[in-house]
């Protein structure tokens, strides 16, 4: 396993959450990864949306993920594209297909960018950045 330890740039741009997705960031601070689930045609939405992307429905429950899944894809960013991002490249942006079946964009921050492996377990692991926003990032799981 990685001996990697990821770090936040402190000046980057937080997340600026809508109402649609209250439930989801009040999920987030209080540790549980909620996903949108239609109540119509049961389609597990995510990101957060108004309306289903599946049937058009605009009612909706709220489940919580088991916050496991895979790496679906990656991008090793090497340029900073933000100026916050200067000392801190290159960086991991995954894409994570949690076991519920949606696909999650965040960061894996217990391994380097070239120990990325397609296919690689993940789960969750919850980054509290201030009182407001807790991001959902993920870490490797180790073989066993």
């Amino acid at each position: 396993m990685s001996d990697y330890h990821w770090v936040r740039p402190a000046n980057l741009t937080l997340p600026d959450p809508d109402e649609n997705a209250d439930e989801f960031w009040e999920g987030l601070k209080q540790n549980r990864l909620l996903l949108q689930v239609c109540s119509i045609c049961s389609k597990t939405n995510y990101p957060p949306m108004v309306m289903c992307s599946e049937c058009g429905g605009f009612d909706f429950q709220w489940t919580e993920s088991e916050g496991s899944g895979f790496l679906y894809s990656y991008v090793v960013t090497h340029q900073p594209i933000h100026p916050s991002l200067v000392d801190y490249t290159p960086f991991l942006t995954a894409l994570i297909e949690l076991n519920e079946g949606p696909r999650i964009t965040s960061n894996i921050i217990n391994i380097r960018p070239e120990e990325a492996e397609i296919g690689m377990r993940v789960r969750l692991e919850l980054f509290q950045v201030n009182s407001e926003i807790t991001l959902p990032l993920f870490v490797r799981e180790s073989a066993s």
